[in-house]
């Protein structure tokens, strides 16, 4: 992937099509990367090419954009578990999970997004319920997530696992959690880093 200065170090960019970036819920030493069969959270930083068209002079994502997607893969075949989106309007970030009658929307928020500002998410999932966090504050709940084997999943960051319907956007300070986020834990990460996200790329004397 592309790296692109970020105000952490550096970025990963999803713009276009891409070439997915995946990564396995256990990786070859059996270290566990995404709890996928298990309650979990993971929390990220994004910044968009795109701005919503909530907003004055939007210019949207116009197709639908994949933030993360979680694939079962069993040698050349794959099945989405549960797939984050944001609508092609750029106005609504929704997440998906897969149920009997398909793909079906667990939950969803509004958003109004300017490109080039950093916005952080965190998803929480387990057994019973799910919930999305954005920028620091509680903005959805919803159903469980489709639980898969850890031997099968594997997580993609910013498209499909095709690479196609890229969020149009970086990705900064990606982490996964094997327990699910208080909004205590969100509001105080929020807290401690939003200020230094705001400033940007870090200066040439900095790095």
């Amino acid at each position: 992937g592309t790296l692109e200065q970020s105000w952490s170090g550096f970025s990963l960019q999803r713009l276009g099509e891409v070439i997915p970036v995946v990564v396995p819920a256990v990786d070859p030493t059996g270290h566990t990367n995404v709890s996928c069969d298990a309650q979990g959270a993971l929390r990220f930083w994004i910044k968009t090419y795109w701005t919503s068209t909530s907003v004055t002079n939007g210019n949207s994502p116009g197709t639908t954009a994949t933030v993360l997607e979680l694939d079962a893969v069993n040698g050349a075949q794959s099945a989405i578990a549960w797939s984050l989106q944001v609508s092609a309007d750029g106005n609504t970030v929704s997440l998906f999970a897969q149920t009997g009658a398909g793909l079906q929307v667990v939950l969803q928020a509004p958003i109004s997004w300017q490109a080039g500002s950093w916005h952080s998410l965190v998803v929480d999932f387990g057994p019973q319920s799910s919930a999305l966090f954005l920028d620091g504050a509680l903005a959805a709940q919803g159903s469980s997530l489709s639980s898969i084997p850890p031997s099968v999943g594997q997580l993609v960051i910013g498209s499909t696992i095709a690479g196609i319907n890229s969020s149009g956007a970086d990705f900064d300070e990606f982490y996964s959690f094997g327990h699910p986020l208080t909004d205590s834990d969100v509001s105080q990460y929020w807290t401690l880093t939003s200020a230094q996200a705001a400033l940007g790329p870090i200066s040439d004397a900095e790095q």
